[in-house]
């Protein structure tokens, strides 16, 4: 699946409802956990997906359509019985704090 919004439609909102309406569908089928890829310098996909609990361990090295992405996880019980974190989602940063930092590959 891909999600994208033309430039004249973005600010209202459409990409999220997209994104809610995608991860209500999965997880009515069951599924316990999604990923997804999203361009490395598309900040404002990522925070979106960090607000709605996406979360990453950096960069997949990949490159899709001749750009770098990242593989952002999102797990639908992020708490456990004890209504503390899981250790797999304890592991990983939330994906807007591991990319709002300052590139280092800029001059």
């Amino acid at each position: 699946m891909g999600l994208a919004v033309l430039e004249e439609f973005r600010g209202r909102g459409i990409a999220r409802q997209l994104l809610k309406k995608a991860l209500e569908d999965a997880k009515a089928r069951g599924k316990k956990n999604v990923f997804l890829f999203v361009d490395a310098e598309n900040l404002a996909a990522q925070k979106l997906y960090a607000s709605e609990g996406f979360y990453s361990k950096g960069k997949t090295g990949k490159l899709i359509a001749g750009k770098s992405v990242l593989l952002l996880f999102k797990n639908f019980d992020e708490t456990g019985e004890n209504g503390k974190k899981n250790k797999k989602q304890e592991k990983m940063l939330p994906a807007i704090e591991l990319y709002s930092q300052p590139r280092r590959d800029v001059t």
